[in-house]
């Protein structure tokens, strides 16, 4: 406790220290390889599906993320804490955004979609509850914060096509896309672990 307070009181009087910028919350998620750039100063290089929070200037930031080699360039506003911005890379773009402080996951209550994206229907079951997803269609369900096993399989139950756990956090809408002899993919504030059901 005292390093701190000597720390803190070292720091206030360093020309440096009062020179150096607010910083903010950058949420980042990705589900493709990718590399990350603020101000053109290399913050990530991801070859893996990753969640993970870094520290940025508050204020507007210059954003480039370069997949499969091509190299966009986005405007984000970073906000003050406990506010952040939050950045989503996958296959079919990049969404950056600012949002509030996400909500406690005790107790929070999470929407969830359940959308279908293959050519048939796929059954899921999550926990004990099982759910026939058309596809092209949408199924809104919510579920307390917190673990469920789940499971994709064929319409009538019988081929599983993958098994896990899904954990969903408050704050954000989780939405599941499900498609035949695949692993779902999942994106918002939910993860899913493959084999861990």
């Amino acid at each position: 406790m005292w390093t701190a307070l000597l720390a803190a009181l070292a720091l206030a009087d360093d020309p440096v220290a009062e020179a150096m910028p607010a910083l903010g919350l950058v949420f980042v998620e990705v589900h493709v390889p990718a590399e990350l750039r603020i101000n053109r100063r290399p913050v990530a290089q991801l070859y893996v599906p990753a969640k993970f929070e870094i520290a940025a200037p508050v204020g507007e930031q210059e954003l480039t993320v370069l997949v499969g080699g091509e190299s966009q360039v986005y405007k984000m506003n970073v906000p003050p804490a406990p506010d952040r911005a939050v950045v989503m890379i996958g296959r079919s773009g990049t969404t950056v955004r600012s949002e509030a402080k996400p909500v406690d996951a005790v107790a929070a209550l999470v929407p969830l979609e359940l959308r279908g994206v293959g050519p048939g229907p796929v059954q899921i079951r999550i926990a004990a509850e099982r759910y026939r997803v058309d596809s092209g269609s949408t199924i809104g369900i919510t579920l307390a914060a917190g673990d469920y096993p789940i499971s994709v399989r064929s319409p009538d139950g019988t081929a599983i096509w993958a098994t896990g756990r899904l954990t969903v956090s408050g704050g954000d809408v989780v939405i599941v896309q499900l498609t035949e002899g695949r692993l779902p993919e999942v994106s918002g504030a939910g993860v899913f672990v493959a084999n861990g059901g």
